[in-house]
């Protein structure tokens, strides 16, 4: 594979990515095609779009039922109390 594709991977390496896309980075990959490709959600793809990482549960009710990842903040260890 490496011999007939001339491809440097290595600036695709730190885009935010999610494993529902993955079909579209495969077919990339493979240089398959159909109508539902969306190039934009390939990882490798030079039209690649960045889009939120949402986690969560889709089909809860609740408000929150979805967050972006990327707005996570860890969560800060309490103040160490010195005796």
């Amino acid at each position: 594979w490496r011999g007939s594709h001339d491809w440097n991977l290595t600036g695709d390496l730190s885009r935010p990515y999610s494993s529902s896309h993955l079909i579209h980075t495969w077919a990339d990959l493979a240089g398959l095609s159909f109508d539902e490709l969306d190039r934009s959600k390939s990882v490798v793809s030079d039209s690649f779009k960045a889009r939120p990482l949402m986690i969560g549960n889709p089909y809860e009710r609740e408000q929150r039922a979805l967050i972006d990842f990327s707005l996570m903040k860890p969560k800060t260890s309490p103040a160490v109390v010195q005796q």
